[in-house]
C-alpha cells in the first residue's frame, strides 16, 4: 500500500511538472498554434457538411472537397468585406462622436461653473477637445487589418486540412467523438448567437442608433466566448447609445431589452438545444476560459470550450485521467 501511494503521488507530480511545460510552450507558441487551432475546429465544422453532401448526392471527396472550401471561401470573403465596410462607418461617424463628447464636456464644466465650483476652464477646455482620437482609430484599424491576416493564414490552413488525404474515421474513434463534440457546440453557438445578434439589431434599430451593423457583428462575435461574452456584448453599444439617446429613459429600455435577449438565448434557449455536446460543467468552463484567457489572450477565449471539450474526451479515454474527467463535468463522486 506504501508503494501505491508513492507511486500515486509521482504521477501527480509528473502531471502537474506536464502541464507546467505544456502551458509554458501554448503561450511562447501561440502565434502559430492559434491559427492552426482556428483552422482545426473549422475544419472539424465543416466535415459533417461535407459527409451529407457526400451521401445525399453520391459524391466522391475529390468533388466535394473544393464545393465545401469554395462555401468556406464565401463566407470569409464576406467577413472581411463587412469587417471593412464597418471600419469606414465608424471613421465616418468619428467627428460627429468627438464633437459630440466635447460639448458634453463643456455643457457640465458650465454646469458645475453654475453651482457656483470653481474651475480653471482655461485647463479643462483643451483637455475635452484635444481627445486621442487619431491615435484611437489607428489603433483600431492596425488591430483590424492585423485580424484580416490572421483570417488570410487561417484560410490556407483550412485549405491544406480540407484538401489533405485523410481516411474515414470509424465509429467509436477518439477523433469521431471529437468532431461530433465540436460540430454540435459550434452548430448551435453559430445559430443562438446569429439569433441574437439579428434581434440586437432590431432593437439598436428601434432606438435609431449609430453602427448598427458594427455592435450586431461584434454581438455575433463575443456569443462564442462562454458566460464573459454576453455581458461585454449587452454593455458594447452603451457609449454610441448615450451619445444618441442620452441618459435618460430611452437609454435604460434599451440596455434592458438587450440584456433581457442575452439572458433569455443564453441561459434558457442556448442550454436547451446544447443538450450534452461539451458536458462540461459551468465552474469547469469559467476555469478553463480564464486559462486559455491568460495563455492566448481573447483567441483563446473564443477557443476554450472546443479545446476544454477536446481534452475531456481524451482524459475519459485514457483509464489514468477518467477521474479528472468526471471532475471537469462536475461529478465528484
Amino acid at each position: 500500500m506504501p508503494h501505491d501511494k508513492v507511486q500515486r503521488a509521482n504521477h501527480f507530480c509528473m502531471l502537474i511538472l506536464t502541464s507546467i511545460a505544456i502551458t509554458v510552450s501554448l503561450y511562447f507558441t501561440a502565434e502559430v498554434l492559434v491559427p492552426f487551432v482556428f483552422a482545426l475546429i473549422i475544419y472539424e465544422a465543416l466535415l459533417p457538411i461535407q459527409k451529407k453532401m457526400e451521401v445525399k448526392w453520391d459524391l466522391s471527396e475529390s468533388v466535394t472537397d473544393p464545393i465545401i472550401f469554395m462555401i468556406f471561401m464565401a463566407f470569409l470573403i464576406g467577413i472581411i468585406f463587412f469587417i471593412v465596410v464597418s471600419v469606414g462607418d465608424f471613421i465616418n461617424l468619428v467627428d460627429f462622436y468627438k464633437n459630440t463628447f466635447q460639448t458634453w464636456g463643456n455643457n457640465i464644466i458650465a454646469s458645475l461653473q453654475g453651482q457656483g465650483i470653481s474651475l480653471n476652464t482655461e485647463k479643462l477646455k483643451p483637455m475635452v477637445s484635444d481627445l486621442p482620437i487619431l491615435g484611437t482609430i489607428k489603433s483600431f484599424a492596425t488591430n483590424v487589418f492585423g485580424f484580416v491576416g490572421q483570417l488570410s493564414l487561417v484560410a490556407l490552413l483550412v485549405g491544406f486540412l480540407v484538401f489533405g488525404s485523410r481516411k474515414g474515421i470509424p465509429d467509436g474513434h477518439l477523433l469521431r467523438e471529437v468532431n461530433e463534440a465540436i460540430s454540435a457546440y459550434l452548430a448551435t453557438k453559430f445559430a443562438t448567437s446569429f439569433i441574437t445578434a439579428i434581434l440586437t439589431a432590431i432593437i439598436l434599430w428601434f432606438f435609431d442608433s449609430d453602427l448598427i451593423l458594427v455592435i450586431s457583428f461584434l454581438t455575433f462575435l463575443l456569443n462564442f466566448i462562454p458566460s464573459i461574452g454576453s455581458i461585454f456584448a449587452t454593455l458594447l453599444p452603451l457609449p454610441i447609445l448615450a451619445l444618441k439617446l442620452g441618459f435618460g429613459v430611452e437609454l435604460v429600455v434599451c440596455l434592458s431589452l438587450l440584456g433581457a435577449t442575452q439572458f433569455t438565448i443564453g441561459n434558457i434557449i442556448e442550454p436547451k438545444f446544447m443538450g450534452k455536446n461539451v458536458n462540461l460543467h459551468p465552474i469547469t468552463i469559467m476555469v478553463f476560459l480564464l486559462f486559455w484567457g491568460i495563455v492566448w489572450g481573447v483567441p483563446g477565449m473564443f477557443l476554450s470550450v472546443p479545446i476544454t471539450a477536446s481534452i475531456k474526451i481524451l482524459f475519459s479515454r485514457l483509464e489514468a485521467t477518467q477521474p479528472i474527467a468526471r471532475l471537469m463535468e462536475g461529478k465528484l463522486a
